[in-house]
């Protein structure tokens, strides 16, 4: 029988690749379900990125409950990815869902996205 967290999970690794693959990244998966990567993206300028992919959790109030990256995963330079499963709505830490997602307020995300677009160009 098929765990329905797992089967969250995997959903939110592939709605996060089909956010990473129209930045223009190609996207791999490690072949190991547990491990401190969910997904490598390879910009075209051949930076590497890394990031665990989490399922977005709201408290009653309707706020997101922030995740911790392991020792392990700061090490490797992970990034969280979070995933809302309902809207399909892709976000980076610590940006979480804000009202305007990848603006270039955010210096985390915009940067990320102009490293994407810059390798593309």
């Amino acid at each position: 029988m098929l765990d329905i967290r797992n089967s969250f999970g995997k959903r939110c690794e592939l709605i996060a690749a089909e956010w990473l693959l129209s930045q223009g990244c190609y996207v791999y998966a490690p072949f190991v379900e547990q491990g401190p990567v969910d997904v490598i993206a390879l910009s075209s300028g051949n930076q590497w990125f890394y990031f665990d992919v989490k399922k977005v959790g709201r408290r009653k109030d309707n706020s997101v409950i922030s995740r911790k990256l392991t020792s392990k995963q700061l090490g490797l330079g992970v990034r969280l990815l979070y995933v809302d499963i309902e809207t399909k709505r892709v976000e980076l830490h610590p940006n979480q869902f804000s009202l305007k997602p990848f603006s270039d307020s955010d210096l985390t995300t915009s940067s990320l996205l102009r490293s994407m677009r810059h390798s593309q160009g």
